[in-house]
């Protein structure tokens, strides 16, 4: 499914339902975090899956962020993965776009990762 964007709707989903996460359990997050984890291609794979989404890690950043600031969630590897790639690809500038655009998000979740 990764090399497809057949799921990018359904992950779509999956991160606008973040805005309502503080009321998940922990576990719940978890796998959320997990789940989008596992969208983000090894860097230089360029994966339709991954670039489908380019656009939308941004705001998972920000919940993670936002998650973060109340207590500690499992979204370090997550930014691992997206901080992984260089800037030498279209899809690699968006990433490393994102992690910049939210540099608050990214620190907090550095910061107080589980």
């Amino acid at each position: 499914a990764r090399t497809s964007k057949a799921a990018g709707p359904a992950v779509s989903l999956l991160i606008s339902s973040f805005a309502h996460a503080h009321a998940w359990a922990t576990h719940v997050v978890t796998a959320a975090f997990g789940l989008i984890e596992a969208t983000v291609a090894p860097a230089g794979s360029p994966w339709p899956l991954t670039e489908a989404l380019v656009p939308l890690y941004g705001c998972v950043l920000q919940q993670a962020g936002l998650l973060t600031a109340r207590h500690p969630v499992a979204a370090l590897s997550l930014v691992g993965a997206l901080a992984s790639w260089d800037d030498d690809t279209e899809m690699g500038r968006g990433l490393r776009h994102s992690l910049r655009m939210q540099e608050v998000a990214v620190r907090l979740v550095v910061e107080r990762s589980e």
